[in-house]
């Protein structure tokens, strides 16, 4: 495959197929060149094949079959070229068959669930416990449809992940290892089989039918997909961060950096920088309503956990069941915050300290004002993950989380002891005794 010629880069750079990456005309690499030319020689060659296997949407096909499989995710991946998504296609009408069957069962498992809820026969707790279910029930219904809605929009996203891995390519000479694949055949055994988890359900609370397992299934797949996809694409990023970085400091080891090639290394910044903040933006809908429900669901569990402990005389199964989905639920949530700050350390922090120490060297004019041009654009093109820009997804997101939660716990829990519970209902029926 050859790709498509790049304005960023030289005429006789932008035509160089995957099977000739080191033609960049050397005669460039002289015009500023500092040190001994030999040195510059390029470090690695790549064939068509190995380039092509290292590709983002190659190295997490095992994750993306199981969400094909599941109707999540109905494009079309090719080893080579550019991946499709086709509203009118066989995998899109099998994802519609899969979403048809689940969302009839899932709408009866909602109606069973709501018959509990507004019986009257159940106490403040339990209230909490299937409302939270409920809700959880309707977004494995909307989810699937936001994830077709934000489809295109991820094709665009892998196929900009394929021309950044050429220029990669290009600039360094050198292939972009993302080393993925083993971990996400992983994943995909995982995201398949974590959904057995629902027969748990069938044996507690809330006790649901044999018939209702597959909907739970469902879900719970769905949910584990979408965390697994989220969390691996940080660390792609990441690692892509790092090797920029690393062959950035390479070439400035063996001084063999001109004008031009830090001119290339910023554009080649500027395009990773640009997939950071794509991330977000390329499933937006989907994420917006995951992480909204998410956190809320969250917040209601750890609310039912500390009402069932201070509220009841023995902490009751769905308390304790409620205290370990927030345990559970608080260390994912910290897990994907901690993996977009780590992108956004490995990709700005590391090659932004190396070009302050060549402003603070003595070099060529030339360098000079590339590097100050490199600077410019890390200060005006940040690389933050933005979620369809309502929210940046880092570590301080878990700390305003963490304290607006604390806030709204106050509340709540003085909102809870104005309910009877059983402990003084039992203790009113034994005063009227």
């Amino acid at each position: 495959m050859v790709s498509k010629p790049n304005h960023f880069l030289p005429a006789q750079i932008a035509h160089v197929g995957l099977q000739d990456p080191l033609a960049i005309n050397s005669e460039n690499r002289k015009k500023f060149y500092i040190g001994k030319p030999e040195l510059c020689a390029p470090t690695g060659i790549s064939t068509d094949a190995d380039v092509s296997n290292e590709f983002f949407h190659n190295q997490l096909k095992p994750l993306f079959i199981v969400m094909r499989f599941f109707g999540f995710l109905p494009i079309k991946l090719l080893f080579r070229g550019v991946s499709k998504f086709q509203l009118f296609s066989s995998i899109m009408a099998y994802s519609m068959c899969i979403y048809a069957v689940t969302t009839v069962i899932i709408c009866f498992i909602v109606g069973d669930l709501s018959s509990v809820l507004f019986s009257g026969k159940i106490d403040f707790l339990n209230t909490i416990f299937y409302s939270m279910l409920i809700l959880f029930m309707f977004t494995s219904i909307s989810s699937p449809v936001l994830l077709w809605l934000d489809a295109s929009n991820y094709v665009h996203y892998i196929n900009k992940w394929t021309e950044f891995q050429i220029l990669f390519l290009k600039v360094t000479h050198n292939r972009l290892s993302l080393n993925v694949k083993k971990r996400c055949i992983f994943h995909a055994i995982r995201c398949s089989t974590i959904g057995f988890a629902a027969i748990a359900f069938h044996f507690s609370t809330p006790y649901i039918r044999i018939w209702q397992i597959p909907g739970f299934f469902y879900a719970i797949t769905l949910v584990s997909c979408y965390l697994t996809l989220w969390i691996t694409t940080c660390g792609n990023l990441s690692t892509a961060g790092k090797s920029l970085s690393r062959n950035f400091k390479e070439e400035l080891r063996r001084k063999c950096y001109t004008a031009q090639s830090i001119g290339q290394y910023r554009i080649l910044w500027l395009r990773l920088s640009q997939l950071v903040s794509r991330s977000g933006g390329a499933m937006e809908k989907t994420s917006c309503i995951f992480f909204a429900v998410y956190l809320f669901i969250m917040t209601m569990s750890l609310y039912g956990f500390l009402y069932g402990i201070t509220s009841e005389a023995e902490i009751p199964i769905q308390s304790i069941g409620m205290g370990i989905g927030t345990v559970t639920g608080g260390c994912t949530f910290y897990v994907t915050c901690n993996a977009a700050h780590k992108v956004h350390l490995n990709v700005k922090a590391e090659i932004e300290e190396e070009l302050q120490l060549i402003m603070s060297s003595r070099e060529n004019h030339d360098v000079l004002i590339e590097v100050n041009a490199f600077l410019n654009t890390i200060s005006s093109h940040p690389p933050v993950i933005s979620v369809a820009g309502f929210f940046d997804v880092n570590r301080e997101m878990l700390r305003s989380y963490a304290s607006t939660v604390v806030t709204y716990m106050i509340v709540l829990l003085q909102f809870g002891m104005g309910q009877p519970n059983n402990r003084q209902m039992n203790a009113t029926q034994n005063t009227t005794k």
